[in-house]
Formats: structure tokens, C-alpha cells, sequence
């Protein structure tokens, strides 16, 4: 199958670029890497037009700003990239009749009435959140064969080369002797990094779901505070949990965040015949 995956030397899409190695891919990124075609996402036109050159049979959108508060400090800037080039990759796939597959995020939500089913409707609390709902429409009027996938919070160990992610940060200060402050008023069904790009995967060479839906979670199957999860994975790499610092969030951001972001994942999983790790043996995983 022809892939074009954008987003290819990030997080989540580095991953996914392996796992769709076996199709005839063409990946991309903001810089330059082996086997990467450069692709500024803030022309959208040369977005689109990469599209009507490759002539893909699905498009696999994972490039983003996806910091909240970049969006926060820069609202226009970014939405050039998180709106305008998804609205501009979602229409050029339908012109060439490609299926378009959206990763999005569960902070669409405002994290007041978890958890949420697929298809409920958003409601964020940020730039970054408002951006993703505005390009989930936009995909959606596109025209084409779609599928948004809301992706709750993600996490392992970043690709070489990478920037570092918060697994990185957590094991280097657990390393030097370092206390990690951790917020205990922030769930999420979080997802292993490896996990998440299986899903995808699968989605992509499955198709699009048969019962007709067009919004599915991405997400793991145990909802856990950030704290949580920071004492699991000293307790994993063998850390004191001592080094966590348990705390609430409020006043230590620039821009609000959700409470509780728990997402239902259950209809993707079984489309796909694929069921996530819990954040226990996902965390233990990263060990081995």
C-alpha cells in the first residue's frame, strides 16, 4: 500500500514509521533524517501538493505542534500547522481518493464528564485543544474517506536524535539523585508509545471501521494520575519513589489542563484485534 506518514521524526510517528515499513511509505518531517522527506507543515500548499504528487492510498497525519504552550504563546503561528495543513492534506486526499487518517488528541475534552465515548463532542480548554477540534471538522467536511483518532497521552523513551520526552526527563533525574514533581490531578489512559503506533497500524490496513464511525479513541485501558504513573516507573527502573514529588497543577502552568481525560478505546480495539497494555506492564516493558 502507498502510505504518506507526516510526522515522521516525531514521538509517535517514528514509531509508526517502522511499523509501516513494509508498505511503499513515504515519510516526513520538519528536518532533515535518513529515509525522511523534509515537509514544512506551515504551507499548507506545499502539504497538499505533496499529496497530489505521491498519489497515496492513505495519508497517516501525525505531524503537529503538539506542546500546549507554544499554542498558548502563538496561537496564529501554530495554527497554521495544527489547522490550515491538516484542512489543506485532508482535501488533497480526497481528491485523490486517499483515506485520511487524523491523529488528534483527548484534550479536545474538558475533562469534566470522563470517560468519554468516541464521538463525544469537544469542549477544550486550550489553544492546543481548540486547534485539534477545528482540524477534526475540517477533516471530517473534507469530503473523503477519513478517521479521527483522539490520541490520549502517550509515553516511552524518544527515538535517537529526538527531542527528549517526559520518560527521558524522568530517568535522567531519577539518575542524578534529582526530585521530579509529578501532578496528581491529571488523568489520563495513557498509552504505550509502541501501542499506539500498532493501533494506528492496523487501522490503516484496515481500512476504515464497517460500522461507520469516524471518531475513535486512542487509548489505553487504565486511566492513572501523572503521579501514579511517576511512582510506577521509579518503582520499575528500581528508583526511590522518594523522588517523586506529588502535586497539584493549579497555578503551575501556563494555560488550564483537564482533570480527567479518560477516554473509552474499547470499539478500536476490537476493530483492530488489538489490545493496549496496561500502564504497569507497559512501564515494566520500557525496563527490558
Amino acid at each position: 500500500m502507498r502510505v504518506l506518514l507526516t510526522g515522521a521524526g516525531g514521538f509517535i510517528g517514528g514509531v509508526l514509521r517502522r511499523r509501516l515499513d513494509g508498505h511503499e511509505l513515504t515519510a516526513t518531517g520538519r528536518r532533515p533524517g535518513p529515509g525522511l522527506s523534509v515537509l514544512d507543515l506551515s504551507d499548507a500548499a506545499a502539504a497538499a501538493r505533496l499529496v497530489r504528487e505521491c498519489r497515496p492510498q492513505a495519508v497517516v497525519h501525525a505531524g503537529a505542534v503538539s506542546k500546549i504552550e507554544p499554542c498558548e504563546a502563538d496561537p496564529e503561528g501554530t495554527a497554521a500547522v495544527n489547522v490550515a495543513a491538516t484542512g489543506a492534506l485532508a482535501r488533497a486526499a480526497a481528491e485523490v481518493g486517499a483515506r485520511f487518517y487524523f491523529l488528534t488528541t483527548g484534550q479536545v475534552h474538558a475533562g469534566d464528564s470522563p470517560p468519554y465515548v468516541d464521538d463525544a463532542p469537544g469542549a477544550p480548554l486550550h489553544a492546543y485543544g481548540r486547534q485539534k477540534a477545528q482540524a477534526e471538522g475540517l477533516v471530517l467536511d473534507a469530503g473523503g474517506p477519513a478517521l479521527v483518532l483522539r490520541v490520549s497521552l502517550c509515553y516511552g523513551f524518544a527515538q535517537d536524535g529526538a527531542p527528549p520526552n517526559f520518560c527521558d526527563e524522568l530517568r535522567a533525574a531519577f539518575r542524578a539523585g534529582r526530585t521530579v514533581r509529578a501532578f496528581s490531578d491529571q488523568r489520563r489512559s495513557m498509552l504505550s508509545v509502541d501501542d499506539a503506533a500498532e493501533l494506528v497500524a492496523r487501522a490503516v490496513e484496515s481500512g476504515l471501521p464497517p460500522d461507520g464511525r469516524r471518531r475513535l479513541n486512542l487509548a489505553g485501558p487504565e486511566p492513572v494520575v501523572r503521579s501514579d504513573f511517576a511512582l510506577a516507573f521509579a518503582e520499575a527502573f528500581g528508583f526511590p519513589p522518594a523522588l517523586v514529588s506529588v502535586s497539584g497543577s493549579r497555578g503551575m502552568l501556563a494555560a488550564p489542563r483537564p482533570a480527567d481525560c479518560s477516554l473509552d478505546g474499547r470499539r478500536l480495539w476490537d476493530w483492530t484485534g488489538f489490545r493496549p497494555k496496561g500502564y504497569r506492564a507497559g512501564v515494566r516493558a520500557l525496563v527490558e
